[in-house]
This record gives structure tokens, sequence and C-alpha cells, in this order.
């Protein structure tokens, strides 16, 4: 994978569903070995989620639908997805190494964050609003 944008994305322990791909690829280079993204060459496109699942460091985000579009660094993501029983809502944009982020579950179920199976299904624990919003560089996050 081009380390640039490997770089971007997040360690994934497990993915699975269907996604539309789009991306052009444009910029002018004499020899493929003077290949540099985003200095060179540059990369413009969407990525459309349908009914996606993501596992990352234990939890897992199921039915994650929406749209990625990216233009060299740039990136806008509108994404709805269930974490357990609870909506999710995620609104994020970068640009110029600026992030400007929300996070927004309606109603959370913070038993799903319980490891240990036995010990969840024990706990019952009342459901909360968790919307947290960020704006600011991406170095800081």
């Amino acid at each position: 994978m081009i380390p640039e944008i490997k770089q971007l994305l997040p360690k994934l322990d497990k993915a699975s569903g269907t996604a539309d791909f789009v991306m052009k690829v444009y910029g002018e280079i004499k020899d493929i070995s003077e290949l540099k993204f985003n200095k060179n060459t540059f990369a413009k496109g969407e990525v459309k989620l349908k009914d996606n699942s993501f596992s990352m460091e234990g939890m897992t985000v199921e039915k994650t639908n929406g749209k990625i579009t990216f233009d060299g660094t740039n990136i806008a993501a509108i994404l709805k997805a269930l974490m357990g029983n609870s909506v999710m809502n995620i609104d994020a944009k970068l640009k110029n190494n600026i992030a400007d982020l929300v996070l927004d579950i309606p109603t959370f179920n913070p038993n799903i964050l319980i490891q240990n199976q036995e010990l969840q299904e024990k706990q019952v624990l009342p459901f909360i609003s968790v919307k947290s919003k960020y704006k600011g560089k991406i170095d800081n996050i």
C-alpha cells in the first residue's frame, strides 16, 4: 500500500461488507520511480460503504453506511453505524491538517464496553447520550 495513504487509515482487526470505490489518479511523471503522492501525483475520489462491519481493539461497529470523499489529503466523511444497539453518526472533515470532527451517539449503552460477556450480562448501566466535537490540528487528536 502507498505509505502516504496507509498513514491516514486506522488499523483494523477485521473488516467486511461491500463498498463502491472510485478513484482518479492524476499528475505528470516521466518514470514510475518518480511517483510521489501529493507531490507530483494526486488522487481524488470517493468510497461508498454499504452495511460494512469493522473491529478495532476489541470494539465492533456494524451496519456502517455512508460516503467518504477524498482529494489529495483532504477527506470528508458522513457515516452512520451501529455500535451494539446504539446508533452512531460521524461527520468528519480533514483539510490542510485541520480536523473538524463530530461524533454523535444519542442513546449509547455503555455495557458494550465491558469485555467480559458474563459480567456484561449482569451489569445494568443506564443509557447515556454522547456527543463529542473536535476542531484543530490532526496531530493533537
